[in-house]
Order: C-alpha cells, then structure tokens, then sequence
C-alpha cells in the first residue's frame, strides 16, 4: 500500500511538471509564431495619462531573430535581436548599434520585451507553482530581466519580470486573437510596476504573413540593406 502511495505522488508530480513545462513551450512557440518565419504589421500605442500616440509597426520574426520596424523620435528605425545581441540602427546612420536588454525602445517597453526572439533561449523552468504558473531564470546574459513568473490566463498569458532582488519591475500581457485567420498575440501590453507606472506600450497586430528570406540576412552588419525589406 506504501509503495502505491509513493508511485501515485510521484505519478502526479510528473504530470505536473510535465504539464508546467508545456506552459512555457506553449507560450514560447505561440509567441515565435511556431517557429515559422513570419513578417508581422500593426499599430504601436503608448498611453500615457490617458491619451494615446499611435505609429505603425512592422517586424519579421524566427526562431532565430526578431526584427522590429518603427519610426523613433521622427526618424525610420531597426531594432535587431538575434544571437549576437541587440542592435539599433536608424534610417542615415551608417553602422547599427550593440544595444543592451534594458534600452528602451518606446513608452515603457525595453528590447528584451519586445525583441526576444525564442524565449527557450531567454529563460528556463526554474520553479513550478501551478499547472498554470512557473518560475523562469534567466539563461543570456543580456536578457534585461533575472527571473520571471509566467501565468496562464483567460485571455492568453502574462508575465511578471522580476530585478535581481526578486521585485516585480514590468508585466507583460499576451493577449491570443485571431490574426490573418490563425491563431496568435494579436495583443502585447507592457506596465511598468515601480517607475512611470502612468505609460502603457501596447502592440496590436492587425496582419500575419509567411516571408522567406536567408537567416543569414539578419545580422547586425547587414542592417542598413534591411531597411529594403519595409520600404520598397
């Protein structure tokens, strides 16, 4: 009768970390788009006080890169993310820039919220809370936020960044909709928690589409020749 015991605790604890670490793969990959290679548009809001600045945005996605298209401060801008780092470079600058996890890219959103590009390569299980919650730990060095804990939730999922004290800093929102006929973000929400708590960035995608083009296009180095792929 004890070793039944033991194997049916056993048995539910495997189910559940089972069940916890398909969580996180089930937000990684709707989050990567399953992996595809993707070219998204939509509207960029940041709300602050209330009132609201939308721009339109473009950005390309693997499971490799991220790069996101955008004007910043009235100039054409690429951010960059992918296994180098991240880069920013606008329209008539000659070189991109290595920028950090932390920089922010507009309203209260930073590179490592939105220019993540395979969250398995940004974090892993550190904790299992629920079947519906775990605790993340940073892998890269250069992911701006030490742990996280991810949520499902009615809507989608949410995650609370946390500092390296263990203090809730910046929460996401994912919000799943239907984008292009399939399923995916069609909403990402970014509150600060502790500083200007007054802004919200929001992203809101209106069209998914397939895109092909040579990984090896997406380097830092190559930046310049990516402004061909919004603007022509």
């Amino acid at each position: 009768m004890y070793k039944i015991i033991v194997i049916l605790i056993f048995s539910f604890i495997s189910i559940q970390g089972l069940f916890s670490q398909n969580l996180f793969l089930e937000f990684a990959n709707m989050y990567t788009g399953d992996n595809k290679q993707i070219k998204i548009s939509g509207s960029l809001i940041n709300i602050k006080d209330g009132v609201k600045s939308p721009d339109p945005f473009e950005m390309i996605k693997s499971k490799d890169y991220t790069l996101l298209y955008f004007t910043a401060k009235n100039t054409k801008s690429l951010f960059l993310a992918n296994n180098q780092g991240f880069f920013i470079q606008g329209k008539n600058q000659k070189s991109a820039m290595k920028i950090s996890g932390n920089y922010t890219v507009t309203g209260s959103a930073n590179t490592s919220d939105v220019m993540s590009f395979d969250y398995l390569k940004d974090y892993e299980v550190k904790n299992i809370i629920s079947d519906d919650e775990v605790y993340l730990k940073r892998i890269r060095r250069d992911v701006a936020y030490n742990e996280a804990i991810l949520k499902r939730a009615s809507f989608g999922y949410t995650i609370d960044f946390l500092d390296n004290s263990g203090k809730e800093v910046k929460r996401g929102i994912y919000k799943i909709g239907v984008v292009s006929g399939q399923k995916a973000f069609s909403r990402m929400e970014f509150h600060n928690l502790i500083i200007n708590k007054n802004i919200i960035t929001v992203y809101t995608m209106t069209k998914i589409e397939s895109v092909n083009i040579s990984i090896s296009f997406f380097r830092s180095e190559n930046m310049g020749r990516l402004f061909t792929l919004f603007e022509d």
